[in-house]
């Protein structure tokens, strides 16, 4: 693609796509994520090169995740059109504290070690991730990481509260 000849370009890609599905049965996909950060012009752009026959098909799947910033961005004028062609919207509210505990004691089963981290440790971790199964992930890897460290067999909270305190005084800059 040359921004000199941005239709001819798009053209061309649109071209190439169409020949591709038609010798296939894979059709291309982009998975945008953190699509609230990308420009509008980005995103206008997307909706040019992702259907031919004045948008009666598509060629393109594309796949927008963003937090709740994205719906309102998409409702701004210049994104209408784009907002007017999303067929499918999905939105993940923050998980309930039992959900989370639910999914902790799921991976733990999975992975063979359910004794690792006892039942109070399990609800204290799911509280703190405030509902995002991300964030409770990433407390359980700085758990393990500290636990192998001491070399622990078994967390607990008194370990969760070692190494939060810890990070929550390295954010403020205290000793």
């Amino acid at each position: 693609m040359r921004p000199s000849n941005r239709i001819g370009s798009f053209a061309a890609l649109r071209t190439r796509w169409h020949s591709h599905i038609k010798a296939s049965t894979l059709r291309p996909v982009l998975l945008l994520d953190e699509a609230q950060e990308t420009p509008d012009e980005v995103l206008s752009e997307l909706r040019f090169i992702s259907s031919v026959d004045l948008d009666s098909r598509n060629i393109l799947a594309v796949v927008l995740a963003g937090d709740g910033r994205l719906p309102g961005k998409l409702r701004g004028s210049v994104l209408l059109p784009l907002e007017s062609r999303i067929r499918t919207r999905e939105h993940l509210d923050k998980r309930p504290p039992e959900e989370m505990m639910a999914l902790l004691r799921e991976i733990l089963a999975h992975t063979g070690s359910q004794e690792l981290m006892p039942s109070r440790l399990i609800h204290t971790v799911a509280e703190h991730a405030m509902g995002n199964a991300r964030a409770m992930m990433m407390m359980g890897n700085e758990l393990l990481e500290v636990a192998a460290q001491k070399d622990l067999r078994q967390l607990d909270e008194d370990l969760f509260f070692e190494v939060f305190r810890e990070r929550v005084r390295k954010r403020k800059g205290e000793k």
